[in-house]
């Protein structure tokens, strides 16, 4: 599993990143959010990953929760989740393996979204398991869904160092280093 500081090889912070009060965060969304996650945010501002698919991961440093959850649960509204709508589940080579649903956060299990591509993609947590290090991040694109088995740290740098293979994302989740950083009102 890949950790921060792989990370931070690939593509060095360069702005702060902000003081995120995580147990604040954390009381008011009702969850523990994975500790690779909470490490990443501590490196780095709000990013924008790859000058193509342009992976976005807000720092919710920059907002207030209030504005967090509600943006959140706005999202996943959105996208229709829950036991009436079936996803196609698309294994490494775009081959539908399955279908199955998905229910937004706040349900036990749901899913929470912690980033975005310029094609609509979202990225979330399945929020399985004993702890939130074990949470599976999915892409989620209309109506089809991929699974990566790792945290988001892992994702990113195999993304970035071309070991990713996502049939879902432009370029197969390939990242290249071009990085955007941004704070509040960037």
């Amino acid at each position: 599993m890949a950790s921060v500081a792989d990370l931070k090889a690939l593509i060095p912070p360069v702005k702060p990143a902000p003081v995120v009060d995580w147990e604040n965060i954390e009381n008011h969304l009702g969850i523990r959010l994975p500790a690779d996650y909470k490490a990443l945010m501590s490196e780095y501002t709000s990013l924008v990953i790859g000058e193509n698919l342009r992976l976005s991961i807000g720092n919710p440093g920059h907002a207030d929760i209030e504005t967090i959850a509600e943006d959140d649960i706005a999202l996943l509204s959105e996208l229709m989740l829950g036991e009436d709508e079936q996803i196609d589940i698309l294994d490494d080579y775009g081959k539908t393996v399955g279908e199955r649903y998905f229910l937004p956060y706040p349900e036990p299990g749901g899913v929470y979204p912690w980033g975005s591509t310029a094609y609509g993609d979202i990225l979330l947590w399945e929020m399985v398991g004993d702890t939130p290090e074990a949470w599976p991040v999915w892409i989620l694109h209309g109506a089809e869904a991929w699974r990566h088995p790792g945290g988001v740290v892992d994702f990113l740098v195999r993304a970035l160092n071309g070991t990713l293979v996502c049939p879902l994302l432009q370029d197969g989740g390939v990242l290249d280093a071009h990085v955007t950083e941004f704070g509040p009102g960037e």
